[in-house]
């Protein structure tokens, strides 16, 4: 890019630092994004897209509980697994697999 190489509106004295670029990158992500969603939403004069960007609008929304709810089995279930390896490795590794009713009396 000009700017990391050139300087800030081609002043060679003044070098920011990376997090300074760090900030700059964000807001031009940010920037993006908005621009994006306003031209996005500037489709819904078109009659056949509305039932389209309803249904996107939908799924975005659902994303965030879907994501929880994908996290949370995914963590119980490594637990799971986690415990009964343990115990396994407590008994000795032996051939006898240790079940989960056994791993929860302990």
């Amino acid at each position: 890019m000009k700017l990391r190489t050139e300087g800030y509106f081609g002043n060679e004295k003044f070098k920011p630092d990376n997090h300074y670029l760090l900030i700059i990158d964000k807001l031009d992500i940010l920037s993006s994004m908005a621009i994006f969603m306003r031209g996005f939403f500037t489709l819904r004069v078109v009659t056949p897209l509305r039932p389209l960007i309803k249904m996107i609008k939908e799924v975005i929304k659902d994303l965030g509980p879907f994501t929880t709810i994908l996290f949370t089995m995914s963590t119980f279930f490594a637990t799971w697994n986690y415990t009964l390896w343990k115990m396994n490795l407590k008994k000795g590794l032996t051939d006898e697999k240790v079940s989960f009713e056994d791993c929860m009396k302990d």
